[in-house]
């Protein structure tokens, strides 16, 4: 039974609350790091410190922004071959009538 006057010390140092998150590991820190400054944008960083659903989402964002660039460049050239090389197609000759003869 505590008293009034007593106070009651906190236990030792326990250790951490994880919360969760993988463990840390030295070695993949680096190697985290350099894929990091890598291929960044595409999240492989986040898979090799275990974090698989933030790089899912990494991975899923970006793959999309890839796709739609590719697309925007398709297009634009497509305009581009459409604008400029189609000008040189409308102005070839016109067809001849080679079943009659001309009196």
């Amino acid at each position: 039974m505590t008293g009034i006057g007593t106070v009651q010390q906190p236990p030792p140092y326990a250790t951490p609350v994880n919360y969760g998150l993988p463990p840390r590991d030295s070695s993949k820190k680096v190697a985290a790091g350099v894929f990091g400054i890598l291929l960044g944008g595409f999240g492989v960083h986040k898979f090799i410190l275990g974090y698989t659903t933030p790089g899912l989402i990494m991975c899923l964002v970006s793959g999309l922004i890839v796709v739609k660039h590719h697309q925007n460049i398709g297009r634009l050239l497509a305009g581009t071959e459409y604008r400029f090389g189609s000008k040189k197609k409308v102005v070839s000759e016109p067809p001849t009538d080679s079943g009659k003869d001309a009196e």
